[in-house]
């Protein structure tokens, strides 16, 4: 199955509103989980990509809990969608997204991977042959 991708703008609320083009990638093979992609800021360098788990975006999303207690955090409050990244520590990245952009990528992926069926596309023999692998 081909993985979806779906272009987004993330905007940065502090100090002044900036943009950011970010895709969005859901992969079947790994169904549990989404990947966003961003530029990299100097252009010089792929990005930055950031996996977490769908479920988080769905909590948020569809049920409007608050979610996620690591290195990603998201939340739902007035139609934006606020994601929050740590990527080290005492390091905070917060970008928002429309709530209608994030449910048009979530409708997607469920398309493809409904919701509560994810394990039966995993390929479990190959999973297992990577845990039996010497370190």
């Amino acid at each position: 199955m081909t993985p979806i991708e779906h272009q987004v703008t993330l905007w940065r609320p502090w100090p002044d509103m900036t943009t950011t083009a970010v895709t969005l990638t859901y992969d079947p093979t790994d169904p549990y989980a989404i990947t966003a992609r961003f530029p990299s800021p100097t252009g010089r360098t792929g990005g930055l990509s950031w996996t977490f788990a769908r479920e988080l975006l769905v909590a948020a999303v569809e049920l409007g809990h608050a979610t996620g207690e690591g290195d990603v955090h998201v939340e739902l409050s007035d139609g934006w969608v606020w994601l929050t990244l740590h990527p080290e520590p005492g390091c905070t990245l917060t970008y928002l997204l429309s709530h209608p952009n994030a449910m048009a990528f979530l409708n997607a992926t469920y398309d493809v991977v409904p919701v509560g069926i994810e394990s039966g596309f995993i390929d479990w023999p190959t999973e297992l042959a990577h845990l039996r692998e010497p370190a």
